[in-house]
């Protein structure tokens, strides 16, 4: 009888460790999002990748190919992937006091005061103070600019005579402009 009890004990404790592995990978909310929003309304051209594989969303978990997006979403969600993830499909059965806490919790963020009502007119009237104090600072740093700026020494002629200089065309570089 002993020799039952034990083996009954050790079947529980594996039962029970079990338990908590599989309700640690149990079926849950995605943690990451699949950004597939971009792409709608638009045409992609795809060719076929490196060592033979087919154009389309590659599972790598599952090592298949989704010719769109519905139906890699919908492989996401399968028995296939599931399973070979290790997440057992079965919904964890949630208690009582999990229900109210997700109540509370959420009646807690529905009184969270929301922002005051969208002003529009305020808010257009300080973008318009913005703009206006960037073109301020823009001019002053130009000024401020245009003051460090020394002033140009001209044109070296080596000492002649500008009126001849200008004669045989040593005046600039060949610009029409005055």
């Amino acid at each position: 009888m002993e020799e039952f009890e034990r083996r009954a004990k050790e079947r529980a404790a594996r039962d029970k460790e079990k338990a908590e592995e599989d309700e640690a990978r149990a079926l849950a909310e995605k943690s990451e999002r699949l950004v597939l929003e971009s792409a709608i309304g638009k045409s992609q051209v795809v060719q076929g990748g490196p060592n033979g594989r087919a154009p389309g969303f590659h599972c790598k978990i599952c090592d298949c190919v989704l010719k769109d997006s519905t139906a890699y979403m919908d492989h996401k969600n399968g028995k296939k992937h599931l399973k070979n993830l290790g997440i057992d499909r079965k919904a964890v059965r949630e208690d009582l006091n999990d229900v109210v806490a997700k109540l509370e919790s959420m009646k807690r963020k529905a009184e969270v005061p929301k922002k005051d009502k969208y002003d529009l007119d305020a808010t257009l009237e300080e973008v318009k103070r913005q703009e206006d104090r960037e073109r301020a600072e823009k001019r002053e740093r130009k000024k401020q600019k245009k003051n460090d700026k020394k002033p140009d020494e001209g044109f070296d002629d080596g000492g002649m005579d500008p009126a001849m200089a200008a004669m045989m065309g040593f005046s600039g570089f060949g610009s029409s402009k005055s």
